[in-house]
């Protein structure tokens, strides 16, 4: 069975970086694409979200978040899981429930997957 890739980041040209379980256990390399991701230039998939909750909880990813720069214009932990609640539902990862889907801000909906 392949290992799910569960980050993404587009450079080197042309094939990019993939990120699996074992690459996102170190918190330095998750404020690197936390970094990459808020520029565009990478993404977590709906698999990297529920592994990176599971494995560092609320509290542990509020750590790594303040960490970098992309969250600098949130001082207050709790905007701070409030965008990080946001980008993995965005992603199609619902923390609270634990089910993949799809989210819409628009109208603050979010429908199940079929998995």
């Amino acid at each position: 069975m392949r290992e799910p890739i569960l980050a993404w980041y587009q450079y080197p040209f042309p094939e990019g970086t993939v990120y699996f379980a074992r690459h996102l256990q170190d918190a330095d390399t998750i404020v690197q694409i936390f970094g990459h991701a808020c520029a565009g230039a990478a993404r977590i998939t709906p698999d990297g979200w529920r592994y990176l909750w599971s494995s560092f909880g609320l509290e542990g990813l509020i750590e790594i978040a303040k960490r970098g720069d992309c969250f600098d214009e949130l001082t207050d932990p709790e905007q701070i899981a409030d965008e990080l609640v946001r980008r993995s539902m965005l992603a199609g990862y619902d923390p609270v429930s634990g089910f993949f889907g799809t989210y819409s801000e628009a109208d603050n909906s979010f429908e199940l997957a079929g998995r």
